[in-house]
């Protein structure tokens, strides 16, 4: 009985954490163009555009990798709240 409710109330606190969005100021826009990768032995392949942002506040710097709308929309120097995924 005691482990039924022991393991309801920590799966209550599993369920109930969830990210805090990341409030900030974009301090770098990145873009990466698509390009190919070659590797010995091994044919050339394709890696896809990037369009990165690098957000800080007063304790850390995150980078996000987000869709290219989003990129050409915001400023370098703006506030932005991202969404850890």
């Amino acid at each position: 009985m005691i482990r039924t409710i022991l393991a309801i109330g920590l799966l209550a606190v599993l369920v109930g954490c969830e990210p805090k969005p990341f409030k900030g100021i974009i301090v770098c826009k990145e873009y990466v163009k698509a390009h190919y990768v070659r590797r010995p032995k091994q044919a050339p392949r394709l890696s896809p555009s990037e369009w990165k942002f690098y957000v800080a506040n007063k304790y850390s710097i995150r980078v996000f990798t987000l869709d290219s709308v989003t990129y050409t929309t915001h400023h370098v120097g703006g506030k932005i709240v991202m969404k850890e995924m």
